[in-house]
């Protein structure tokens, strides 16, 4: 990651803050550089319709075309992101491979063995989730689950300034940096 975790957060800022698309445009750059510094190789963000608690896939990155037609659409409480999307809170999943759990049979069946999911929240209002996977490495470190969080923050409050036309929503996920 060149640059380092405080030049990656600046530089998410700034494209968010200039109003690039967090799910065509800025996740994508955050996927090729947590994937170029062997942090991750794949990445998953979900839209939520709070309304019908569905989430819908917004952003895929690392994983083949069967993995997007399998996670199209997912109910709150459906596989890690959507337990996520019902819980409000990260989930960090290690060990994925030799965990028996059902909710990770999606992502294990991808080969993933240590996924991180994060609610996208903005002034307490889920946005969607947004989650990083390894299938190298077992879990992820402190460091790493917050930056993810870090990331998911900004990426909320981006989402909540679009939706909301731009004006100036979601206020307190951008102060909590």
């Amino acid at each position: 990651m060149p640059g380092g975790r405080a030049a990656l957060l600046a530089e998410v800022s700034l494209r968010l803050v200039r109003g690039d698309d967090p799910d065509r445009a800025v996740l994508p750059a955050v996927y090729d550089d947590l994937d170029s510094a062997g942090i991750i190789d794949g990445m998953v963000a979900f839209v939520a319709s709070p309304a019908d608690e569905v989430l819908h896939l917004a952003t895929l990155r690392g994983f083949d075309e069967a993995m997007a037609l399998r996670c199209a659409r997912l109910d709150f409480g459906q596989a890690i992101c959507g337990l996520v999307a019902r819980l409000r809170a990260p989930l960090h999943v290690t060990d994925i491979q030799r965990s028996l759990d059902p909710r990770a049979d999606l992502v294990r069946s991808a080969g993933v063995n240590a996924y991180a999911s994060q609610p996208l929240l903005a002034d307490d209002r889920l946005l969607g989730t947004l989650s990083f996977a390894s299938r190298t490495r077992r879990s992820f470190t402190s460091d790493q689950l917050a930056l993810f969080r870090d990331i998911a923050r900004l990426v909320a409050a981006a989402r909540a300034r679009r939706s909301a036309g731009g004006q100036d929503c979601g206020r307190a996920a951008w102060l909590a940096l």
